[in-house]
């Protein structure tokens, strides 16, 4: 079975990427063969990782710029390649596009793939229901959010973001290890894992923070991820003179220790689709204070709390002393545990989406 993964989202150190690997990775692929279509360059490690695989990469050109030749090009991939299977991963109706080339091209199983609550294109995404409905097959999203936004109807199947779990569990070694590189290993420290773009609400994050860190001085902030408002962001810190107890990891190859140094992980989006960040940090048994914009799906345990983003600051202030008063100890707690076995686990979500490709035949 010939199995193309297409990514419409740039393919780098987004949730989404992680997403599609995890998967490869984890699947049993002695009976099967993936290609790959992304609309920028794979790193080197994403590259090496195809090629121990077996399976061919293309980078497709710019749609926005020149959208015949990404027709052309995608069209060309379908052609040579004879693919029982097309999974494409995306955000919009937008997608109707791919659909209808692997439809021309006989592509017998057709699978969007809905992450996300938004798009950038709104009346775009109106316009081309008609068209998206037609050529699919398999309708799938990573929640209900994202499928009713995707599909506006309950007829539609739900693949879990799934991890791997044993990589994200708690570890007190690697804790005490970040905690004192970063010099802050008395301190209370809040974690933040997201690209640096308007979704994920960086602003309102820093000015949150130094409100709190005005209210208490032993608060200090960790920033994971890299993006297009990434000096907007560090400028507003250096305004606020918060240089000195904010720290900016960038994009690492080491979020799960990140999460066992943290003691919150604190995510004011403004929209998501079930995000794999909360699942990651659920695995490591990390309690969350999140917006409630975030679906409630992704409310595994009873390790996230919500609030509203139209909230004082000093009412998000309060829930985090509430967290932070709490006094548990993490290896007891069972998140972890419960992640292990539902679909999130990606041993089991791996084999779930086998299952759904073998549909095919």
């Amino acid at each position: 079975m010939k199995v193309l993964i297409v990514c419409t989202t740039k393919f780098k150190n987004s949730g989404i990427t992680q997403v599609i690997l995890n998967n490869y990775i984890s699947m049993d692929k002695s009976d099967m063969h993936f290609d790959f279509a992304f609309i920028n360059e794979p790193t080197n490690a994403q590259k090496n990782l195809f090629n121990e695989n077996g399976s061919n990469f293309y980078v497709l050109p710019n749609r926005h710029k020149n959208l015949v030749k990404y027709i052309k090009k995608l069209s060309e991939i379908l052609k040579i390649g004879s693919y029982d299977v097309i999974h494409i991963h995306g955000n919009s109706r937008t997608m109707a596009l791919e659909l209808k080339l692997a439809k021309k091209h006989g592509v017998r199983l057709r699978i969007p793939h809905g992450h996300s609550t938004f798009t950038k294109y709104p009346n775009l995404h109106k316009f081309l229901k008609p068209l998206f409905i037609r050529n699919y097959n398999y309708p799938l999203a990573c929640g209900k959010a994202a499928g009713s936004f995707l599909y506006g109807e309950d007829n539609f199947n739900i693949l879990e973001n799934a991890i791997d779990i044993n990589k994200f569990k708690y570890n007190s070694q690697k804790r005490h290890y970040l905690r004192r590189k970063l010099k802050w290993e008395d301190n209370f420290i809040i974690g933040n894992v997201a690209s640096f773009t308007k979704p994920k609400n960086h602003i309102f994050l820093i000015k949150c923070f130094n409100y709190m860190f005005k209210k208490n001085s032993d608060l200090r902030l960790v920033l994971l991820g890299e993006g297009e408002l990434f000096q907007e962001v560090l400028d507003l810190v250096d305004s606020l003179n918060l240089t000195k107890v904010v720290y900016f990891a960038g994009n690492v190859d080491n979020v799960q220790d990140y999460y066992s140094a943290f003691d919150v992980l604190f995510m004011p989006s403004l929209f998501e689709g079930l995000p794999l960040t909360l699942i990651e940090a659920q695995s490591s048994d990390l309690e969350c204070l999140v917006s409630d914009t975030i679906t409630k799906e992704v409310k595994l345990t009873d390790l996230i709390s919500y609030f509203n983003l139209s909230e004082s600051y000093s009412n998000i202030y309060n829930k985090l002393e509430e967290i932070k008063k709490s006094k548990y100890c993490r290896e007891q707690l069972k998140g972890h545990e419960k992640i292990s076995k539902s679909n999130y686990n990606i041993v089991n979500g791996s084999k779930k989406l086998k299952e759904i490709y073998l549909s095919s035949n």
